[in-house]
């Protein structure tokens, strides 16, 4: 017996960009917040590895007794005052490039805590800002789990087919199909429709899950 063809959700969402108007670029909430929450704690993880690899002591008496406890923006400020307490040169190298990142690291922060939207590129810049985090604290070979993030990311996350002077048209306008034949109308309720994107939701959430489970 032949076995059933997986669902493509963003194909369905693309489908229901190019006949209704809708976003296809459109990321569920809940698949956002799980991919920053991911994000946020592999950079805890590796910042507090490196405060204790450098700074035990200090560490310890900030009440860094394990990842959970630092906070982002607080291990820049903590940096910031003990930059001068390791007379090493990789250390020195280290805690100038991470102290660099500390803008869009601490953005990573914010967004996960306060669960701020995002978009695709966004969450793909934060992912970026993360594995370069990662390789300035422990090394190139322990940002691998954020890199297999990113490839997921990129090919999993739905995105605009639109072209920019598309995308202010009116959200009800219909466009035709790229080969140049017209595409059918298909008439749906309300209800229906947010019925369809909230299954469609559902499976792109179950993907990130999965895949933030199995790989992190």
């Amino acid at each position: 017996m032949p076995r059933p063809r997986k669902i493509d959700a963003n194909l369905i969402l693309e489908s229901l960009s190019s006949l209704l108007g809708i976003r296809s670029e459109r990321i569920p909430f809940r698949a956002q917040n799980r991919i920053l929450q991911a994000i946020q704690q592999h950079l805890e993880l590796h910042a507090f590895q490196f405060a204790h690899r450098w700074l035990p002591e200090k560490s310890l008496m900030n009440g860094w007794t394990c990842p959970e406890e630092l906070e982002l923006h607080r291990f820049f400020l903590f940096l910031a005052r003990n930059k001068t307490g390791v007379q090493h040169c990789a250390f020195h190298q280290a805690s100038s490039a991470l102290l660099r990142m500390k803008g869009p690291v601490s953005a990573i922060r914010h967004a996960a805590v306060h669960r701020l939207t995002q978009d695709r590129e966004s969450l793909l810049q934060m992912n970026r800002v993360a594995i370069e985090f990662v390789t300035a604290s422990s090394g190139a070979s322990y940002s691998e789990k954020l890199g297999r993030l990113l490839n997921f990311l990129k090919t999993r996350l739905p995105k605009s087919d639109r072209l920019p002077e598309q995308r202010s048209k009116p959200k009800g306008s219909l466009r035709r199909h790229r080969y140049g034949k017209p595409k059918l109308q298909l008439t749906l309720l309300p209800k229906p429709t947010n019925t369809v994107l909230q299954w469609v939701d559902g499976i792109i959430t179950l993907e990130v899950e999965c895949f933030l489970h199995a790989t992190l």
